[in-house]
């Protein structure tokens, strides 16, 4: 970053869950997002995750995730950005975040137009303050 400034970004796509195997949608994929979020709370930097959750904003396993990871949701008072499903002109899911520590604010949030993938392309533009770090 301008000025040798650092974050930590972590991305990761945990596995989709299965209901019929996971019932409350409470699974493998649970174990990779809580396991994401403690990691980066015990980051002492501004910190950014952006994934494919494989799970909408309103689960268990997010909630937890936004718990544990100290993070904000950049959708939140925006819009849900339904993301997936680009195949289905009918049924739609926010499934693709982006959070970040209170050093990012959101200047611009677009969901982009399909291109071949079974998600919509998510758009974020952000600016980092570094002058406001607040996570500890």
């Amino acid at each position: 970053m301008p000025g040798g400034k650092i974050f930590q970004l972590l991305t990761v796509h945990p596995v989709a869950p299965k209901p019929s195997e996971h019932p409350g949608n409470i699974g493998e994929d649970e174990k990779e997002l809580l396991k994401a979020g403690r990691l980066i709370a015990g980051v002492d930097l501004p910190a950014m995750v952006a994934e494919d959750f494989n799970d909408v904003g309103w689960s268990h396993n997010t909630s937890e995730f936004e718990e544990v990871s100290i993070l904000n949701d950049v959708r939140c008072g925006r819009g849900m950005y339904n993301t997936f499903s680009a195949k289905s002109f009918i049924f739609k899911w926010p499934l693709d975040y982006v959070y970040v520590s209170n050093e990012f604010k959101v200047l611009e949030i677009e969901r982009l137009s399909a291109y071949g993938s079974d998600h919509y392309p998510l758009y974020v533009q952000l600016i980092f303050n570094p002058g406001i770090f607040t996570r500890r």
